[in-house]
């Protein structure tokens, strides 16, 4: 099955990720590859990712909807407002949210459900979609450890997280 994804990308957001050289389209599908990557290391092969589009809030969004995005420590619960709005609009199954690092960068990202927030400069995909898959942490019974954390730099064509750069 294909889980169709939204992603609702901030004007701030874009602006951020257009001064690193790409477009939002173009930050996001490595990470959507990433994620089907992990899925098929998995061996879980009845579900893909499959990105519906960047859907860029801007104020005429925020006027019709009469709700500001938020910040990410926040914004789940406001984003919830949208859903029904988005769904009928692109037929989205799940929505991520881009916020700016400005604007969004909270103590961590949020996600469960049907929606998820995260920021630029913080954008662990494939982890916070585990969350909205229904997964918790993996943490041998030391409950708020996250002993097998999400590594950002992604993961190589054998599995192994890619090393730091700067």
């Amino acid at each position: 099955d294909l889980i169709d994804t939204l992603w609702m990308v901030t004007e701030e957001a874009v602006e951020e990720i257009a001064a690193g050289g790409e477009t939002p389209e173009e930050y996001l599908n490595w990470r959507i590859d990433a994620l089907n990557d992990t899925l098929a290391r998995s061996l879980i092969d009845s579900s893909r990712l499959r990105s519906l589009g960047v859907h860029v809030v801007t104020t005429d969004d925020e006027d019709r909807t009469g709700i500001a995005i938020g910040q990410t420590d926040v914004n789940i619960s406001t984003a919830l407002s949208w859903l029904s709005t988005y769904r009928d609009a692109y037929g989205a199954d799940k929505v991520m949210i881009v916020a700016g690092t400005n604007e969004g960068a909270s103590g961590a990202a949020l996600g469960g459900g049907d929606v998820s927030a995260h920021w630029v400069t913080f954008l662990p995909v494939e982890h916070e979609f585990g969350h909205q898959m229904g997964g918790g942490h993996c943490n041998e019974g030391n409950a708020g450890s996250l002993n097998y954390g999400f590594p950002l730099t992604g993961y190589d064509e054998d599995g192994y997280p890619n090393a730091k750069t700067n």
